[in-house]
This record gives structure tokens, sequence and C-alpha cells, in this order.
């Protein structure tokens, strides 16, 4: 069996979110262990008037690429990005492009909007449409040898134990893309939750659908699934504790530690899988190295050589790696550690003191926010309205207010995962190989 830097030596690797926090690290990752494979190629937007070469050199600047500057800079010459968008046919890719891209064997789709409260056209356009794009254009890809899509332990939110498998989900993915392209939004946001049994929100329904698509056409490719739980900082690679987003419960830690979110409706007991993005990042390229053997790959690509498709022995098994901890954390340990954490190593900047926690009591909860941080926000927004300043306290508490409403359900429910999958990964990986 080949081992994994051996496969992805001389290969073309197509990633979708290669902006977004797992795709940073995935790339990281690919290029410091696996630095003999060809280009990566990063589908990108134009974002805020910068361009996708702007980007690109914004994210090769960042501290997670440190360490791999200073070692082999020249690697670094292997990232091409693409202008392209997954919410577009085609991706929106022009032919120019599309004659670079023709060697391409290995695609990480990770490209998602993670907003718990995003609207649902935004939501299913992107992460299942979006789905349903990329796959069309690997089927145009010759050498293609493995897919692998990111999804979400959290997609069926009304099964309590959530095994390695795909469940039913209402409605079918084509025609809830056609819904939503052809319905208003306001319309959309009263109908969406009764045609999808009110599931919690936007982001686990689309991503649901968007395993769906996958298995459609399991098929016509290899295709497979990673379901990272909730991602957090990175663990040890290639630096501990990097973090580049404020999402899930980075956000509220951070809100609680500069003092203008001290309270909580929640459980103490309430249970929360996390796993580090590094841990995801590795999961991902022996996931895509895994995939490509089972569908009988056997042998390395030779230089100067396209990626040849072997024989599929298995293709049309849809192979789920639910990437999550063994062991939850409860919300307590959580707030614990956060109080610890806070008085040990305090912000240079605080709002209001750090204090609060988690109540059951919705009396308390309402009388802590209003007193504790309404009150405060908009004292303090006015005194910066008066000296001519930009007031950002209250627009701030909508938002936690907002993202307290869209994690209530994740509070209150206590999920297992099944990782038999993801643990065998372990003993067939060498310890050298990543």
């Amino acid at each position: 069996m080949i081992t994994i830097p051996e496969f992805y030596s001389n290969r073309d690797i197509f990633i979708t979110g290669g902006s977004g926090f797992v795709g940073k690290v995935l790339i990281e990752k690919l290029l410091r262990s696996c630095s003999g494979l060809r280009n990566i190629y990063i589908l990108m937007r134009t974002k805020r008037s910068k361009t996708i070469d702007e980007r690109l050199e914004e994210i090769k600047n960042m501290a997670l690429f440190s360490g791999l500057m200073e070692t082999n800079p020249k690697v670094f010459n292997k990232l091409v990005p693409i202008e392209g968008d997954v919410t577009v046919v085609g991706l929106g890719i022009t032919d120019e492009s599309r004659a670079l891209l023709k060697d391409i064997s290995v695609i990480f789709h990770s490209a998602a909007s993670v907003r718990f409260d995003e609207n649902y056209k935004t939501a299913i356009i992107l992460n299942t449409k979006g789905t349903h794009e990329v796959i069309e254009f690997a089927l145009t890809l010759k050498n293609l040898v493995s897919f692998v899509h990111v999804s979400t332990t959290y997609c069926y939110p009304d099964h309590h134990f959530i095994d390695e498998k795909l469940y039913p989900v209402p409605g079918d993915w084509q025609t809830t893309i056609k819904i939503v392209e052809n319905v208003d939004d306001e319309l959309l946001e009263c109908f969406m939750p009764i045609y999808n049994n009110f599931k919690p929100n936007s982001y686990v329904y689309a991503k649901a659908l968007s395993e769906h698509v996958c298995e459609s056409y399991k098929n016509k490719i290899p295709i497979t699934i990673v379901r990272p739980s909730i991602v957090v900082g990175t663990e040890m690679e290639p630096i501990g504790g990097w973090n580049d987003n404020f999402n899930g419960p980075v956000g509220l830690l951070t809100a609680c530690g500069l003092g203008i979110m001290r309270t909580m409706y929640a459980s103490n007991k309430a249970l929360l899988n996390c796993v580090a993005v590094d841990v995801v990042g590795k999961t991902l390229i022996v996931v895509g190295w895994k995939n490509a053997i089972d569908n009988g790959v056997q042998s390395a690509v030779t230089l100067g050589e396209s990626a040849k498709v072997e024989v599929n022995k298995n293709c049309g098994q849809l192979q789920v790696y639910n990437c999550a901890s063994t062991h939850n954390m409860d919300l307590e340990l959580l707030v614990y550690d956060g109080q610890y954490s806070i008085r040990k190593y305090p912000f240079e900047k605080c709002v209001y003191l750090p204090g609060g926690g988690v109540t059951l009591c919705k009396v308390m909860n309402y009388f802590r926010i209003v007193c504790f941080q309404l009150v405060p926000a908009a004292l303090i927004d006015q005194a910066l309205t008066l000296k001519g300043k930009k007031a950002m306290l209250m627009s701030l508490q909508r938002k936690i207010a907002a993202a307290s409403v869209a994690l209530k359900n994740f509070v209150f429910t206590k999920w297992k995962f099944g990782t038999e999958n993801f643990k065998n990964l372990n003993k067939i990986v060498l310890s050298d190989d990543l």
C-alpha cells in the first residue's frame, strides 16, 4: 500500500473553502507533510474589492503559515488561486482556468456558510446547491480518484445517536433547491421550518441535504464524507491555539472575557463535542488517501504524468467519518476553565469586569441581560456618541442575542456520535505518514 505522502506526490488538488478556517489548516498541512504534490488550486471569490491574488497573499502572511514560510518558502509557489463561486453554474470558472484544472485528481469540498442564523435561501444555495455544482465539476475530470465532502456531525439533530451513515431528511435536495430559487425570501422563512419538520436552523438542514447530494452521485465518482463536530482552535500543529474566527464557543467565550456577555440560558450539564481544527485537517488528508485506495488506486503518480484512474472496485460505497471527540465536555467545565483562564490571562481591554454564569431560570437570565448587558451597553454607547465615536455595544448585544437563540437547541440536547470509521483510521496510518 502506498503511503499518504506518496499518494499525494505529483497530484493536482482542488479545494473549495480554502480561505475558511478548516481550509487554511488543510492547505498548511498538505504543504508541510505532502510537499511533493504538484499544485493546490483554491477556488476563491473577489471580496471587499480585493482580488483573489491579494486574498491569497493575506492568507500566506497569517501566523498559521509562518513556520512553513521560514523553512520552505518555495512550496507556496504550488498554491494557485482560481476565481469562481460555488453558487454559480459551472462554479463560474473560465475556460482558461478549466484548462489548468484538467489533471485534478483529488477534491476537498469545504466551502460552506456556517452561520446558524443564515436565511434559508443563502444557506441552501451555498451549502446544498454549491455541493451539487462542485460534484458536477468533478464529473468533468477524467483523473479524479477521490472527492472528500466536509459536513457536520449535527446535520441530523432529530437523532440523539448519530452514526456514520446517512439518515432520511424531509424533502429531496433537487426540489428544495428549486423552491429556494423561486420563492420570495420572507415567504421562505415562514415556510421552510414546516417543510423541514422544524430543524433547529438552516445550517444543519442544508448540510443534511448536501450529504444526500453526495449519495445521489456515489455511483459516478469516488466520494466520501467527513463530519467534524464543533471545530475549535489548533491543538498542536503547526502552532497550538491558533484560531481565526469567533464562531461557536470561541465567540461566546470572547464575549464573556470582554465582559459584554454575563449570562446564558442553558444547563450546566449540557454536553459539547469539540474537535481541534488540526485534527480535522489531518482527517481530511487521510480520508482523501483512503478513499482513493478503497476505489482501486494502488500506485503513486510519476512526475510529469497525469494521475491515472484505476478500476473503481468499491465505487458506489459512501463512507462517512464522524470526526468527533470520544469524550464530550460539559458546559460547567467549560465555564470553569473560562473563568480560570480569564483571571490568569485577562484581556488587555475589557468593557466590563468578566463574571456571571449559566442559569436554567429564565427570569434570572432576563434580569442579568437587562441589568448587566443591555443597560451598560446603552450607557457606554451614549457616551461614545457624545464623544463623536462610533456606538457599537448595542449592536454586539443584538449579535449575542441572535447567537444565544441559535444555540438554544444545542445547549439543551445531548448527542452521541458513532466514531468507528474515524477511530479505525488510526489503525491504517503509519506514525511518520503525517
